[in-house]
């Protein structure tokens, strides 16, 4: 039988890692494995609830009052994201961290404070678009070719085109 649960990995050291919510952990956790950081977790630790709404809220009250290193969503604080140097971003890189932020949009669902946790996480998408906008800027002006910047970009090179005129 399934339960509503929050969950919480940890490092060797103790250190939060993540904080997560659902009714199936095994299968859930299985798809964190898709995750750069999942080869850290060394401990698990699990909360039943009686409910879902139950289990929603101290999810969200538990990412903002104990800021894992590697949740995105219902942060009230977040480090800057690293900038790479271009041309460092494959394509699989760009596509998975798009829908990285779309699964974390799918997860404000249902959350008690749904508006403040999507417009965070659009924030948060519009950042990579800008970040994309500019590689690809940066890589024209180093004189690459627009098809070599597709290439390594995972794009096709009519959106390289329309970046570089500042179309959408």
């Amino acid at each position: 039988m399934s339960h509503p649960t929050v969950y919480r990995f940890f490092n060797e050291s103790g250190d939060l890692l993540y904080i997560g919510s659902t009714f199936v952990p095994h299968l859930r956790w299985t798809q964190h494995k898709q995750r750069d950081w999942f080869a850290e977790v060394a401990t698990v630790t699990v909360e039943h609830f009686t409910d879902t709404d139950a289990m929603k809220r101290a999810e969200v009250v538990a990412i903002r009052s104990e800021q894992p290193r590697y949740n995105i969503a219902c942060r009230d604080e977040r480090p800057p994201a690293p900038r790479s140097s271009v041309p460092a971003r494959s394509g699989e890189e760009w596509a998975a961290r798009t829908a990285r932020h779309e699964a974390d949009l799918a997860a404000c669902d249902g959350v008690a404070d749904t508006a403040a946790c999507r417009a965070r996480l659009l924030e948060d998408v519009a950042a990579l678009e800008r970040e994309l906008r500019e590689a690809v800027h940066e890589d024209i002006a180093a004189g690459k070719p627009v098809t070599q910047i597709a290439k390594d970009a995972g794009l096709s090179r009519e959106r390289i085109y329309q970046i570089r005129d500042g179309r959408r």
